[in-house]
């Protein structure tokens, strides 16, 4: 079996811990490849957020199966419903949070895959409980952290660790108050993995809109098996 991933995104998260993840793990099942523009001759066919409209999808469907994975993509269930007659063309939809799973199940076959695990840490002899809590993820994110976080004293360190591609790089200017002992960091693969050993808690706070409601704790679920 021959099992296209793409479009290639890497400007993206969901196309580098989702696309290239699956693209990897599943070459010892089947032969896989990535592609960017053009749909390779294959069995399969797997998209990872950007899923192309109904008429080029209904020409796909001639000669390969179609699997849309649309990760952070809709931002209401009304996109969703808009994007109905491409969902349609899909054999298979696979959703990352159930919480999906009622907006999509009307258009097509709808199946739930938990967010793999990604950077983990060898697992303690023990549980830690010292260290500083730690929260991982995007800096569009950071506002509802901000709002968390100032509501409550913590005992201890906290680290915030996410991209710093702007500006605002200290913790007042993200909208962190004086009250907690909050440390942002730039996020990079090694430093995700060393906070994730050093923790004695992670947590996970999102916003409330349509996209966050519908996210899964990745981040705080490697901490879990670390």
């Amino acid at each position: 079996m021959r099992v296209a991933f793409g479009p290639e995104a890497p400007a993206f998260g969901s196309w580098n811990w989702i696309g290239v993840d699956l693209c990897e793990a599943l070459t010892g099942d089947c032969e896989t490849l990535c592609f960017t523009n053009e749909v390779p001759d294959c069995d399969v066919t797997v998209f990872i957020k950007f899923l192309p409209p109904a008429p080029v999808l209904r020409q796909l469907r001639q000669r390969t199966r179609t699997v849309f994975c649309p990760v952070d993509i809709y931002g209401s269930a009304a996109e969703i419903d808009a994007n109905s007659d491409a969902l349609r063309q899909c054999d298979c939809v696979v959703i990352h949070c159930e919480r999906l799973r009622k907006y999509v199940m009307t258009y097509t076959r709808t199946e739930y895959i938990n967010h793999h695990l990604k950077y983990v840490a060898p697992l303690p002899l023990r549980r830690k409980t010292d260290g500083p809590l730690v929260w991982i993820g995007n800096r569009a994110n950071l506002p509802p952290v901000a709002e968390c976080v100032n509501s409550r004293t913590f005992a201890g360190k906290l680290y915030i660790l996410t991209n710093l591609d702007g500006p605002e790089t200290t913790p007042g200017e993200l909208g962190f108050g004086a009250a907690n002992t909050v440390r942002i960091e730039n996020w990079t693969e090694r430093r995700h993995i060393e906070l994730t050993s050093a923790a004695r808690a992670a947590f996970d706070v999102k916003g409330d809109d349509f996209r966050a409601r519908h996210k899964p704790p990745a981040k705080a679920l490697d901490w879990i098996a670390s």
